[in-house]
Parts: C-alpha cells; sequence; structure tokens
C-alpha cells in the first residue's frame, strides 16, 4: 500500500467534497492513498459523523473505483489538523475554503496559523478540479534575496505533479538580482523541469500581480512559500487574497519544514 498519504479534510461541505475531486485527480501522480479527516467537538458527534463521513466513502468507491480510509478526531481545527498529518506522515493535505468570508468566519487568521505551524505542504482548494493535474504552476520569487530553499521546493513539486514552472520574479536587477536568476535558470535546467520566466519590478500590489499573470497563463497551481527570507508579507493580506483568489485556483501554502514531496 502507498505511504503517500493525501490528507483531505472534510467539513462536509461542498468546497470539501472538491477537495476530495482534487485528491482523486493527483493521488495517480504521486502514488497516493487518500485520507478524510474530520474535526468533532465532541464524543456526541462521533455517530453522526461517521454516518456523514462512510457516505462519503462508499460513493467514493463506487464513483471512481478508489478505496478512502478515514479519521475521526476529537479536538478542533486549528490544533488538530496538522497534527494529524504529522502522525500519518502525509506528503500533502488537501483543505476546502470557502473564499474569504467563509474562511475568515470559519477559520479567521487561525487558518494561516494551521499552515504556518504545519511540517506538511497545505493545498487550499474552492472549486471542483478543470484539469487531472497540476500541470502548470506559478511560483513568485524576490530575486533580490537567496531563492535557495525555495528553489528546492519548486523542482520537487515540479516532480511531483509533472508540472512546467512558470517563475514570477520581483526584483530591481540589481548584482544580487541577476545572480539569484542565474541560480534559478540553472537548476531548473539541470533537473529537466520545463520552465518560462516572467520579470517585474517591485510594486505595492504584489497579490494582484501574482493573480493576474496566473489568470493570463491559466495556471492550475499558485505555490507560495512560508520563508521569511524569500517571500513576502507573510500570512498577512498577501497570503489570505492569494488563498481566496476569485478565480479558484488552487493555492499550495508551503514553510520551510515542509520539503521533500516525493
Amino acid at each position: 500500500m502507498s505511504k503517500n498519504i493525501i490528507l483531505v479534510t472534510t467539513d462536509f461541505t461542498e468546497q470539501a467534497n472538491n477537495a476530495l475531486k482534487h485528491a482523486l485527480s493527483l493521488k495517480n501522480k504521486i502514488n497516493g492513498r487518500i485520507v478524510l479527516l474530520h474535526i468533532i467537538s465532541s464524543e456526541s458527534e462521533i455517530e453522526k459523523a461517521y454516518k456523514k463521513i462512510q457516505s462519503i466513502i462508499d460513493d467514493t468507491e463506487k464513483n471512481y473505483g478508489v478505496k478512502v480510509s478515514n479519521i475521526i478526531r476529537e479536538g478542533n481545527i486549528f490544533d488538530d489538523i496538522g497534527k494529524v498529518a504529522s502522525e500519518l506522515g502525509a506528503k500533502v493535505v488537501i483543505m476546502g475554503t470557502h473564499g474569504v468570508k467563509g474562511m475568515q468566519h470559519i477559520f479567521g487568521s487561525k487558518a494561516l496559523k494551521v499552515i504556518s505551524m504545519s511540517k506538511v505542504p497545505f493545498i487550499s482548494i474552492t472549486k471542483a478540479p478543470e484539469s487531472s493535474n497540476f500541470g502548470r504552476m506559478v511560483i513568485p520569487f524576490n530575486l533580490e534575496k537567496n531563492p535557495k530553499e525555495l528553489l528546492k521546493l519548486t523542482i520537487d513539486v515540479a516532480r511531483a505533479f509533472d508540472s512546467e514552472i512558470h517563475v514570477l520574479g520581483f526584483g530591481d536587477k540589481s548584482y544580487e538580482y541577476n545572480k539569484n536568476l542565474s541560480l534559478i535558470r540553472s537548476n531548473l535546467n539541470s533537473n529537466n523541469i520545463t520552465f518560462f520566466i516572467e520579470e517585474k519590478k517591485n510594486s505595492s500590489n504584489l497579490d494582484i500581480d501574482v493573480l493576474d499573470y496566473s489568470k493570463k497563463i491559466k495556471a492550475d497551481l499558485i505555490s507560495i512559500s512560508n520563508l521569511q527570507e524569500n517571500v513576502f508579507n507573510l500570512f498577512g493580506g498577501f497570503e489570505q487574497n492569494i488563498i481566496a483568489n476569485k478565480n479558484g485556483i488552487p493555492v499550495m501554502v508551503v514553510n520551510n519544514n515542509s520539503f521533500g514531496i516525493k
């Protein structure tokens, strides 16, 4: 049995069902095994939750021919999603979100804290998948900073999902900018990654720039990273605006302790 666990959080909403559909699309790419996770607040909810999650499992096997396992955990979504992911050694967590309003109401700022404290990459989903793969991925780089760790992530993800990489580079073409851009080109070439580079000056609307570019190239995934040296204003407006993007592009958020997708 595959040890490449794809953990899908479910609250039995349409967005959670969309997250499961993405997991089903991706499982063969990483030889994955899907585990559904539902968090309850008390033991009195177990029976009701089990019936709902079992219904999803039955429908998934009937409609897709895929067996899905499950975990029902008493606790709270802010603390226990990351804990379960680490306990399982999951490769990725796929989580349905509800756009800005829903995310603020259900998750609030703690949703981003859940991601930032996790050792497992999170993919945030709002819509059903439009393709069966993350074939076209956008990754923004601050080219004034050393891209070493984020570059490693980029290559790992591209290999896992057989993606082409669209590098969106920000900076003012300093010596460091040119050196880091050369490093990115060299590493992607040496790893046989198909890639494209779009260069932009620094701006005060990074989220808009990233989302506009992602829409233009019809990206399947935007990948942003919680690396203090390499990314922008972390886990604030930039991240929330990217995650809740109105085009429904999936967003992967990875921390500096989350590398190693195989």
